[in-house]
């Protein structure tokens, strides 16, 4: 049974390093399949590449995509929620975290240290 370990990439405690979940905060380490080669790093990207990444991963072409979210831009706006929506969940590099995954690691850290604080508090 191997002993090494690795910090959890969220709440940065001690886990195993072959951990799925972390023990400390329940976040599942390992990626779904589905979202493994998810970024927006793409060659053929414009703007954010979010339509970039999701023609790369449908059987829907890049042209197609970046219609469907311009034309539900110009009639509804739901493409706009949509298409930040995605970007906020795809990260730019296959390597790296999301942006939303970095602003709640962020907040994870705020919010222990806020907590730590408090208990501090408490125990004078």
């Amino acid at each position: 049974m191997s002993t090494e370990t690795k910090k959890c990439p969220y709440c940065f405690e001690e886990i195993k390093a072959e951990a799925v979940k972390c023990r400390w905060c329940g976040t599942h380490l390992s990626k779904s399949p589905i979202f493994v080669d998810w970024y927006r790093d793409l060659p053929e990207r414009k703007l954010l590449g979010v339509a970039s990444a999701v023609a790369r991963n449908t059987s829907i072409s890049l042209q197609a995509w970046r219609i469907i979210f311009i034309v539900s831009i110009l009639f509804h706006g739901l493409g706009l929620i949509a298409y930040f929506s995605i970007w906020a969940l795809t990260p730019f590099h296959k390597e790296e975290r999301s942006p939303f995954d970095r602003v709640l690691g962020i907040l994870r850290k705020v919010w222990d240290t806020l907590l730590g604080k408090k208990q501090t508090n408490e125990q004078a």
